[in-house]
């Protein structure tokens, strides 16, 4: 195996096993070798990157032929060998120079492009980086259009991308470690403090629930415990994940619920003060976007105002049919398929 390819391997499993990072199948990475680009497959995670095949080969020159002559599929015809369907963005890694590239979901960094003044906030951050900040576009090939407008004006190795995440590339394995753990750093929040949940009356709220379950994630509690959390959770969805994962609302229920109402159609129902319930049938996918929502939401500035994607993005979040093939995958997989 190609040694940048073993190297990206290493970086993308490293990356993949930390929810503050990456969540699910989220974020992806790529390594361009000669003339073929090395991406992330649609649906497969990064955290399995050693364990096994992740990556999907596509012919770099003509990949980039297909953005300049404005295809909307620039990817899928130029995929060299195999069954897997390269990433979402892989137009994107296509586009940008360097050899190395990586797009997170970080939760600092969401917590940063979701806020209505995050350009600004995070611009101190960045000094001395040639950066962009990315307005909110769909993901693929519009994400792309925007980036190349952008990256026409000036070269730049890190992209923040509106309610969406961090993008960020470098010409070295080695490069492209320290430039992730230096933006890690950079955009590191303080962690709010939380309570403890009251699980004895969740339990009671449980059981008369059928259908639903406590989270995996215990931290998920910590969003039903602070009156602000709630709001900003219930207030619209605030990156395009949580659009695939965690549907289009969250349930809010008083600190005197004895149930989740019958015939509630949200994933996750915060009880005020108590604690947070899941429905049931949701997949490690939905569990790992509800941790993430919470690692956002304790992050996010005391004074800072968050602002959503609209509702007709979200509409066509959840009703894109490359996002479909990522749930059908993602269930597939939990279910071992």
């Amino acid at each position: 195996m190609d040694k940048d390819l073993e190297a990206l391997r290493r970086f993308s499993a490293a990356i993949g096993a930390d929810p503050a990072v990456v969540q699910a199948a989220g974020g992806n990475t790529s390594v361009k070798i000669d003339d073929t680009l090395w991406v992330k497959a649609s649906g497969l995670q990064l955290k399995d990157a050693l364990a096994e095949n992740v990556f999907v080969p596509l012919r770099l020159s003509g990949v980039r032929r297909r953005i300049e002559a404005g295809e909307d599929e620039p990817a899928k015809p130029e995929v060299l060998e195999g069954k897997l369907r390269p990433s979402i963005e892989t137009s994107l890694h296509a586009l940008l120079p360097h050899r190395f590239v990586s797009h997170t979901h970080s939760v600092a960094g969401i917590a940063f492009a979701a806020a209505k003044d995050g350009r600004q906030r995070i611009a101190a951050r960045l000094d001395g980086l040639d950066w962009h900040w990315i307005p909110y576009v769909m993901p693929g090939v519009p994400l792309t259009r925007a980036v190349a407008k952008a990256m026409a004006e000036h070269p730049a190795d890190v992209l923040v991308l509106k309610n969406h995440g961090l993008v960020y590339g470098a010409d070295s394995a080695e490069e492209l470690e320290e430039l992730h753990r230096e933006l890690e750093a950079r955009v590191a929040l303080p962690v709010a403090p939380s309570d403890e949940p009251d699980l004895p009356q969740l339990q009671r709220v449980l059981a008369a629930s059928p259908g639903w379950r406590l989270p995996v994630h215990a931290k998920v509690h910590e969003v039903a415990l602070d009156p602000r959390r709630v709001a900003l959770a219930t207030g619209g969805v605030g990156w395009p994940d949580h659009a695939i994962f965690l549907a289009d609302r969250i349930a809010q229920l008083p600190i005197t619920a004895e149930a989740v109402p019958e015939g509630e159609t949200a994933k996750l129902a915060l009880v005020e003060g108590v604690g947070a319930l899941v429905r049931a049938d949701l997949g490690p996918a939905g569990d790992e976007l509800a941790l993430c929502l919470a690692l956002v939401l304790e992050r996010f500035p005391a004074d800072a105002e968050m602002v959503y994607l609209p509702p007709e993005e979200v509409a066509a979040l959840m009703g894109w049919e490359a996002e479909a093939y990522r749930q059908k995958l993602a269930r597939e997989r939990a279910a071992g398929g």
